[in-house]
C-alpha cells in the first residue's frame, strides 16, 4: 500500500513537470510569433511612419520685410567748365573804381556778366571810338565794341565772347582814375587755369575811399 501511494505521488509529480513544460513551450512560442510580427510591421512602414516625429516647418515672419538692393553708385556729373558748355563769369563793378576781378581768362564762348555792386553808376565800356587812351580799349580783330551804359547800383550787363583774343575795356566815368579791366578770351578747345580767390583787399579801406570819393 505504501509503495502504490509513493508511485501515484511520482505519476503526480511528473504529470505536473510535463504540464509546465508545455506551458513554457506554447509562451516562447507565442512571444517568437509576436516579435516577428512587430519586425515585419515595421519593416512595412515608410520612413516617414516609422519616425513619426514632426518636421519643424519654418513659418514666413509677417513683420520681416525685404532690404532694398544697394542704391546703385552715383554718377559723378562734371562740372560746366570740364563737360565743354559755356560758362557764365562774375566781375562785380565796385566803388571807388574797381572791376573784381579785373583780369580774366576765359575759354570761347564764355559770358561775362557785369554786376555793379557799388553805390555809384558805373559803365562796362570797351569801345575805341569813345576811350581816351587808346591802350584802354583793345579788341581783337573781328569783335565787336559794347557798351553797357550806365548802371545803377544793383543793374547788370552781360556779354558773349566768341572772338579769341585779349581784351582791354573801362568805365567811361572814371577810366581817368583807372578803372579798367582785361579778358583773355582762349583758342577753341583750351581750358582756362582754375581760378583762386583775392583776399588781399581791405573793405574798411575800401568804404573809406568811397566815402572820400562821394
Amino acid at each position: 500500500m505504501r509503495r502504490l501511494s509513493v508511485v501515484l505521488v511520482s505519476l503526480l509529480i511528473f504529470a505536473l513537470l510535463a504540464a509546465c513544460a508545455s506551458t513554457e513551450s506554447s509562451d516562447d512560442s507565442a512571444t517568437d510569433d509576436s516579435s516577428d510580427d512587430v519586425v515585419a510591421a515595421e519593416s512595412s512602414l515608410t520612413p516617414d511612419e516609422a519616425d513619426p516625429t514632426p518636421t519643424a516647418t519654418a513659418e514666413p515672419d509677417p513683420t520681416a520685410t525685404a532690404e532694398p538692393d544697394a542704391d546703385p553708385e552715383e554718377t559723378a556729373t562734371p562740372e560746366t567748365a570740364e563737360n565743354g558748355d559755356p560758362v557764365e563769369h562774375i566781375v562785380e563793378i565796385q566803388d571807388p573804381h574797381d572791376f573784381d576781378p579785373d583780369e580774366l581768362v576765359i575759354a570761347l564762348g564764355d559770358t561775362i556778366t557785369f554786376i555793379n555792386t557799388g553805390r555809384i553808376n558805373h559803365t562796362a565800356t570797351l569801345d575805341p571810338e569813345i576811350v581816351r587812351n587808346p591802350d584802354n580799349a583793345v579788341l581783337p580783330e573781328g569783335a565787336e565794341p559794347w557798351d553797357s551804359g550806365d548802371l545803377d547800383p544793383g543793374d547788370e550787363f552781360s556779354i558773349t565772347l566768341e572772338v579769341p583774343g585779349d581784351y582791354v575795356y573801362f568805365c567811361r566815368p572814371h577810366e581817368v582814375l583807372g578803372q579798367i579791366g582785361s579778358i583773355t578770351v582762349l583758342e577753341e578747345g583750351e581750358t582756362p587755369p582754375e581760378s583762386s580767390d583775392d583776399d588781399s583787399s581791405d573793405d574798411d579801406q575800401d568804404n573809406e575811399e568811397v566815402d572820400d570819393y562821394l
